[in-house]
Parts: structure tokens; C-alpha cells; sequence
């Protein structure tokens, strides 16, 4: 167990350094956070609303609200990923966890934009609570969700049980 948790440790420090990277935010994770907003646009026109978006920003209705860095899912993902580095699977299970992550925690999180957003056009007052409280509570929460059925799942049953104990 105590290799797990420094694999667990060294690789969230890791992934939380490269997020914080100048390079990596300007070429990557920015981009990306755009895209999510896009994303959400699509959702809300998809559903017959008036969508529109800039950069990260996106605007329903008279409403909009910007996509930041923290709202895009990346730390979940970080760990997440996390999570499954450190499991003791091989790395061809580790990469479909990481593929099986990345979709899910995507879905999940485009979930909660599209949540937040309905809370900010009805409950504009609650909105602060239903961001930093339910919405990254939802996230974390499925994310870590999303581990469990992958290592139930794609790494055998006996794996998953044995590692939540600590064998």
C-alpha cells in the first residue's frame, strides 16, 4: 500500500505542476477550456436555446458565465488519473482507464456546466453555493465513481477489493 501512495502523491504533485505550467496553460489546458465552453454551447442549442460563446465565455439566454480554469475538469481528471497510476492493474488496463476517464469525467463535467447554468438563470442567488459546494462535489464524487467501475470492471474484481483494503 505505501508504494500506491507514493505513486498516488507523486503523481497528483505532478499532474497539478503541469497544470500550472505557463506552457502547457497557453497550449493546452486554455484551449481546452474553450472547447468545453463549446461543448456547452452545442448542448444548450442542441435543446432549442439562444447559445452563444467567446473563448470560454458562454452566454444563454441574457446569462453567461466564463469557463475557468478550475471549472473545466482538469484536476478531476489529474486525479483520477492519479488514482489509476497508482493501482496495481497493467499498463494496457491503465491506458483504458485513462481513455474511460477522460470521457467520463468530461461527460460528468460538461453536466455540471450545463446545471450551473440552469441555476444561474433561475437561482442566480444560489449560484455560488451550487458552484463551489454541489458542483465540485459532483465532480469529485462521480470522478472517483468512475475509478471504482473501471478498476471493478477492466482490472478484476479481486484487484479492486484487495487494493481498497490494502493487500
Amino acid at each position: 500500500m505505501g508504494k500506491a501512495v507514493f505513486i498516488f502523491i507523486g503523481t497528483l504533485v505532478f499532474f497539478f505542476w503541469v497544470l500550472n505550467n505557463a506552457w502547457v496553460f497557453r497550449h493546452i489546458i486554455a484551449p481546452y477550456t474553450g472547447w468545453v465552453a463549446s461543448v456547452a454551447t452545442a448542448v444548450f442549442k442542441l435543446f432549442g436555446q439562444a447559445a452563444t460563446q467567446a473563448g470560454p465565455v458562454v452566454t444563454v439566454g441574457g446569462t453567461s458565465l466564463s469557463i475557468a480554469t478550475g471549472c473545466n475538469g482538469a484536476e478531476a481528471m489529474a486525479l483520477y488519473f492519479s488514482a489509476v497510476f497508482a493501482f496495481p492493474a497493467g499498463w494496457r488496463q491503465k491506458l483504458l482507464g485513462v481513455v474511460f476517464g477522460l470521457v467520463g469525467i468530461f461527460i460528468i463535467n460538461q453536466i455540471r456546466v450545463v446545471a450551473l447554468f440552469f441555476v444561474a438563470m433561475t437561482k442566480p442567488e444560489i449560484l455560488p453555493e451550487a458552484h463551489n459546494y454541489a458542483g465540485q462535489t459532483f465532480v469529485i464524487v462521480l470522478g472517483m465513481a468512475c475509478w471504482w467501475f473501471w478498476a471493478e470492471r477492466f482490472t478484476g474484481v479481486s484487484n479492486a477489493k484487495n487494493a481498497a483494503n490494502g493487500r
